[in-house]
């Protein structure tokens, strides 16, 4: 016998939530930044791609980097 699986219509699939950096560059306006520590460097520059955001990225002495949206 097969079992009843119930459907469910009309449920909103929650946006992609991504990583922290992805979160953020979505909420960033222009001349806007947000800081990150160093090990989310390699994440920034594709993230931002693929949303299709301008950013400039400045490393800074206390192991972060402060990222900003100029476009």
């Amino acid at each position: 016998m097969a079992t009843a699986i119930k459907i469910d219509k009309n449920i909103p699939m929650p946006t992609k939530g991504g990583s922290g950096v992805s979160a953020a560059l979505r909420k960033l306006g222009i001349g806007d930044s947000f800081l990150v520590g160093l090990e989310h460097r390699a994440s920034v520059r594709p993230a931002a791609a693929r949303l299709g955001v301008r950013i400039t990225v400045r490393t800074l002495e206390n192991d972060q980097i402060r990222v900003w949206r100029v476009a």
